[in-house]
Parts: structure tokens; sequence; C-alpha cells
């Protein structure tokens, strides 16, 4: 289940990552709402990632 959760939540992260990039390359600013929207959305795939990872180093 953690792994298969963890797994999904790499591919999310990635999928984040690359609509970011491409965001930031078309609107040219790092302010505009979409790419905010998009960074933040990263920033929470990322810490649910985290949190699993020590959720399983804590439970061995």
């Amino acid at each position: 289940m953690l792994l298969s959760k963890s797994i999904e939540l790499h591919e999310q992260i990635k999928i984040y990552r690359e609509k970011l990039n491409a965001l930031e390359d078309n609107k040219g600013a790092l302010n505009d709402s979409e790419v905010i929207e998009a960074s933040q959305e990263l920033d929470k795939l990322k810490v649910s990632l985290q949190k699993m990872i020590i959720s399983i180093r804590l439970t061995g």
C-alpha cells in the first residue's frame, strides 16, 4: 500500500514539475497565478511524500 502510494506521489510530482516548467516558460513570470498555483500543488505533493518517508522510517 505505502509503496504504491509513494510511486503514485512520485509520478504526480514529476508531472507537476513538467507542468510548472512549461508554465514558467510560457508565462515568463514567476508571479503569474497559474505558476503560483502549480508551484503550491507541487509543494503539497512533495510534503506528502516526505511525510510518508518519515512515517516509513519511524515504523521500521
